[in-house]
């Protein structure tokens, strides 16, 4: 046998420090911004499902913090395939930062539900700390350059518009996960899923488009989508370009590419 001696309550002591004293020096004068807990939720809770976990690419496996052309702060993610751009109306002077996965996801749970009380948020270009009424996050920002967004967010077109519910997706999800469909394709009128072997599940939607006209997307985009918008409107200019998506949320806008039918 063996005997195991184990400290539960470790004190403070016991940690290590996160940062040096000169880099806390630098973080008391670092900028800071002040935000409701459902500002901060917000942001992550729209941005986080488009933030990428591939690690060869491990800039993306983030949320991006940065200054909007209004000077205010905007929070972006993508992962290739799709994208969210979260704006707000909290003036923001940089600098801009990656805030890790893990980091945002922690802090997603630490102010969830809890819309009353601030944060504040101080950041360097390596590093952030926010403060809660009663509890600080220490995190070190992933170092790499975020790439031109904007590049992917395409001219805002009508030529294809879908407006679709939470409910629609949902309906289609039981037939996928049971058959392992993944593109749900979108025509005039509905929505439908179907399989090589020519079964076809369809629902009803507000789709309108040139007659004849599909155009397809991943169904598991789709649904976490829904999570964060439970009705969005789609628009794109054609079946292979990349579509807008918006919410009741006038400041937030997301894209989705679209998949070969």
């Amino acid at each position: 046998g063996f005997i195991m001696s184990m400290n539960l309550l470790c004190p403070a002591a016991d940690f290590p420090l996160l940062m040096t004293s000169a880099r806390a020096e630098a973080m008391d004068v670092a900028p800071s911004v002040d935000m409701t807990r459902a500002d901060l939720h917000r942001f992550l809770r729209m941005a986080l499902p488009s933030v990428s976990t591939e690690e060869t690419r491990y800039y993306l496996d983030g949320v991006y913090f940065c200054k909007s052309p209004e000077n205010t702060m905007r929070a972006v993610a993508t992962d290739g395939h799709r994208l969210a751009r979260i704006d707000s109306t909290i003036t923001w002077a940089g600098p801009d930062v990656i805030m890790p996965r893990q980091t945002c996801a922690a802090l997603m749970t630490q102010v969830a539900g809890k819309a009353d009380g601030t944060v504040s948020m101080a950041v360097a270009p390596l590093f952030v700390v926010i403060n809660g009424d009663s509890w600080t996050y220490r995190a070190r920002m992933i170092d790499g350059k975020y790439p031109d967004y904007t590049r992917v967010i395409t001219k805002d077109a009508d030529t294809i518009t879908a407006t679709i519910s939470a409910a629609q997706i949902k309906r289609l999800g039981v037939a996928a996960q049971k058959h392992m469909w993944q593109c749900a394709v979108l025509s005039p009128g509905q929505m439908s899923i179907s399989d090589n072997d020519g079964a076809n599940i369809t629902v009803g939607a507000s789709v309108s488009g040139p007659d004849g006209f599909k155009i397809g997307f991943n169904r598991r985009y789709l649904a976490d989508q829904a999570k964060v918008t439970p009705v969005f409107k789609m628009s794109g200019a054609g079946k292979m370009d990349p579509v807008r998506i918006i919410g009741e949320d006038p400041l937030a806008m997301f894209v989705l590419m679209p998949m070969k039918v």
